[in-house]
């Protein structure tokens, strides 16, 4: 099982995402029949998949696996679990790739658009609470945060600023 996650990790590393999704989900039959589909290593494997979906722009199907695999890491290993923490921002960051989406459209949906907003901004707040009980104020992850918080909080008067 080692061997296929590190071979998964190097094929994402490397951006061979649709081999990597290949190897995810062989790890992912094999976790299911083994332990489950709820156990949390299957819930770790749900959140490689989504980030290669999310390499490949397929942020729906990424959206979906994150979502599967918060819930299931949030079952096992609880609320302020690092683990817990990287999905909640690796979710935050495809809500933020909706954003971008939604603004490249034409036919602009305002409301959806803050919908998302509002969502990424709840996942990295997530992030944040961990990071900050995990690691202190000053981790370089906590830093990180505060500044995607601040895009989202400005989102709007920073695209205006770029368009000028």
């Amino acid at each position: 099982m080692i061997s296929i996650k590190n071979f998964s990790i190097y094929l994402l590393i490397s951006g061979n995402y649709k081999q990597a999704i290949d190897y995810i989900n062989r790890a992912l039959s094999i976790i299911k029949r083994e332990f489950g589909d709820k156990h949390y290593k299957y819930g770790m494997f749900l959140n490689s998949l989504g980030l290669a979906y999310a390499m490949l722009n397929d942020y729906k199907i990424a959206y979906i696996h994150l979502k599967q695999a918060l819930q299931i890491l949030l079952n096992n290993l609880g609320p302020n679990h690092i683990e817990v923490c990287d999905v909640y921002s690796n979710l935050g960051d495809i809500c933020m790739k909706f954003v971008v989406e939604i603004d490249e459209k034409k036919q602009k949906n305002e409301n959806e658009k803050q919908l998302k907003l509002d969502e990424a901004k709840k996942n990295y707040l997530e992030a944040q609470r961990i990071v900050q009980s995990t690691f202190g104020n000053e981790h370089t992850k906590a830093i990180q945060i505060l500044s995607l918080l601040y895009i989202i909080d400005n989102y709007n008067s920073l695209c205006q600023s770029s368009i000028k």
